[in-house]
């Protein structure tokens, strides 16, 4: 009775691992059965975090060379629609995530660039502070920077999500204050159960939830 409930859960709701980074253009082959098993659908493969703009650039290429191939049994989407399709078709459905904004070198014109390319999330920082604003161990927690402000007005406009996991606490609720779109944190739990820096307070847990945006739970931490 158990396994025909979780069953049903799985076919009737979508299951998104919404931070993958070990899953990469030549590993979803072999793991495309697991995740099926597991009644996964999706997942937001890490195409870069600290990396540059060319390496980024070089990675999104091998992920559309996957998506491009019949026999591979993955395709790269950019909406519910297209992750809907994906799973009719028994494919593992891939959602193209940065874990930082390093990759846009500081040009908040690469955002569109890179949506075109089929990024649609972003990570505003990865721990440390950055151009963007401070991460979540930064001690200081100074907030969004002018240019993280710019950053999360171009993510709205060419509909790219705005992810707050790794990004400190100022700066995620500035961010979520800017923002005209959900915000979500992609991987992340709540601070009051466990308190790590990479982990949520109820302030914000409330605030992301007021924007329509989610938090996908974490194994660890």
């Amino acid at each position: 009775m158990v396994d025909t409930v979780v069953s049903r859960a799985h076919s009737d709701s979508l299951c998104l691992v919404a931070a993958a980074p070990s899953v990469t253009p030549w590993s979803l082959r072999s793991e495309h059965e697991e995740l099926v098993a597991g009644g996964v659908d999706a997942v937001f493969a890490t195409v870069a975090s600290l990396e540059g703009t060319a390496a980024a650039v070089t990675r999104v290429g091998q992920w559309l060379g996957v998506h491009d191939d019949p026999r591979h049994p993955a395709r790269v989407v950019t909406s519910t629609a297209e992750i809907l399709a994906a799973k009719g078709a028994g494919q593992t459905a891939v959602v193209l995530h940065f874990q930082g904004t390093e990759p846009l070198a500081g040009d908040p014109g690469l955002v569109g660039v890179f949506a075109r390319l089929g990024v649609r999330v972003m990570q505003l920082t990865y721990n440390y502070r950055t151009q963007a604003g401070d991460g979540c161990c930064e001690p200081g927690d100074a907030g969004l920077s002018r240019y993280g402000g710019m950053l999360v007005d171009r993510m709205n406009e060419h509909r790219v999500a705005v992810d707050v996991a790794h990004v400190g606490v100022r700066t995620a609720l500035d961010a979520v204050e800017r923002s005209s779109r959900p915000v979500i944190a992609s991987h992340a739990n709540a601070r009051a159960v466990c308190d790590s820096p990479r982990n949520l307070p109820d302030e914000l847990i409330a605030a992301i939830a007021a924007t329509g945006g989610v938090i996908g739970l974490c194994a660890f931490q």
